[in-house]
């Protein structure tokens, strides 16, 4: 009895160190992503790092896969820095993308704004869809 208990005791720190392990990389990840936005000096920049890791780990809370959160995060990133956006318009569309993880279609979500987003769908309104749909163009989120 006393061997089952040892071997049972032996399993769950392997488990405990392999979800502390596992958390710590995501934790370093999360950080890393928040820097790099933190460092890079968009448009009409007024964010802090703290904002920064906040939205990114929201992201990682809505994907639960680090991985697809640095897909996402560096999709949204680089489109911000190739279309000079702000660090808002970096947050929103993060947020957009977070949103999207819980529905089955972004597209949809990206018509569903486009439709009920304001009172006009002007040619702003329909450059972020055409934004948000292109994102992943050639990646695989």
């Amino acid at each position: 009895m006393v061997w089952g208990a040892q071997i049972n005791t032996a399993v769950n720190n392997e488990l405990v160190n392999a979800y502390e392990r596992d958390s710590l990389h995501v934790t370093r990840v999360i950080r890393q992503l928040a820097l790099e936005w933190a460092h890079t000096h968009l448009p009409a920049d007024e964010i802090t790092f703290v904002d920064c890791l906040n939205t990114v780990t929201s992201l990682q809370g809505a994907t639960r896969n680090v991985d697809q959160t640095v897909t996402i995060f560096e999709a949204v990133f680089n489109q911000a820095c190739d279309l000079e956006k702000s660090s808002e318009w970096l947050a929103m569309e993060l947020q957009f993308e977070a949103l999207a993880q819980a529905v089955p279609s972004r597209t949809v979500l990206a018509l569903l704004y486009l439709e009920h987003g304001g009172d006009v769908v002007d040619d702003e309104a329909l450059d972020l869809y055409n934004e948000r749909i292109k994102r992943f163009d050639g990646i695989v989120p």
